[in-house]
Formats: structure tokens, C-alpha cells, sequence
């Protein structure tokens, strides 16, 4: 692996896990080409509800919820755990998307958690 891939693939992490200011991360990884075709970082149902709870303790608002699915969402270097992709790519979708789907709030956000945690 390069010293790019390796770059990239521990940026995707940052973002996953929202480890690093948003904003930065995303700036950072704007700098390096779309296009992969090198093993991603599996984005779980984990990160998922981490984010939610992050979100549900106000350290996060709904708009950095909405910018970090659109960031995550189709990126190559992110590959969807495969047990449950089909929940995440919901999940995702609808973060990514409020007002095409529904607005999140800590009502919603709980109902999503509880789905993330009782699902196969």
C-alpha cells in the first residue's frame, strides 16, 4: 500500500468515525482523487449509531448528521458491511437525504438506533 492509500484509507476512518473535526477532514480529503479501486474501510452499523449518539448528546447538530452521510454516501473508499447493507444504505440514504425523507430529530434518531441494534 502507498503512502496516498494509506493517507486516504486513514482520512476515510476520521470521517467514518467522525474522529477529526468534520469540516477538516473533509477538506483534506477533497485534495485526493475520487476514484478508487483499493480495498475501503467498511463503514458499520457501529459508526452509524455512534454518530446517532453523538447527535442525541447535542455534540453534533442535524446539519453535520445531513454533511457527513452526503460525504460517506457512494465514496469508493467506503465499503458498506455486507451483514447489513442493506439497513445501512437506508440509514444513509435517509440522513444523507431529510428532505426527501424525513427530517431527523432525537425522536427519529432513537428510532434508528433502536433499528440499528435490533437487526440482522
Amino acid at each position: 500500500m502507498t503512502i496516498d492509500e494509506t493517507r486516504r484509507l486513514h482520512l476515510v476512518r476520521d470521517l467514518l468515525e467522525m474522529r477529526s473535526p468534520l469540516k477538516s477532514v473533509i477538506r483534506e480529503l477533497s485534495a485526493i482523487t475520487w476514484d478508487y479501486d483499493g480495498e475501503g474501510v467498511d463503514l458499520t452499523r457501529g459508526n452509524l449509531a455512534s454518530v446517532l449518539q453523538r447527535y442525541l448528546r447535542g455534540e453534533v447538530c442535524e446539519a453535520d448528521i445531513e454533511l457527513w452521510a452526503n460525504q460517506v454516501e457512494g465514496r469508493d473508499d467506503v465499503q458498506l458491511d455486507t451483514r447489513s447493507k442493506p439497513m445501512i444504505e437506508e440509514v444513509l440514504y435517509e440522513l444523507a437525504n431529510p428532505f426527501l425523507t424525513q427530517r431527523l430529530d432525537h425522536i427519529r434518531a432513537q428510532q434508528l438506533l433502536s433499528r440499528l441494534a435490533h437487526s440482522e
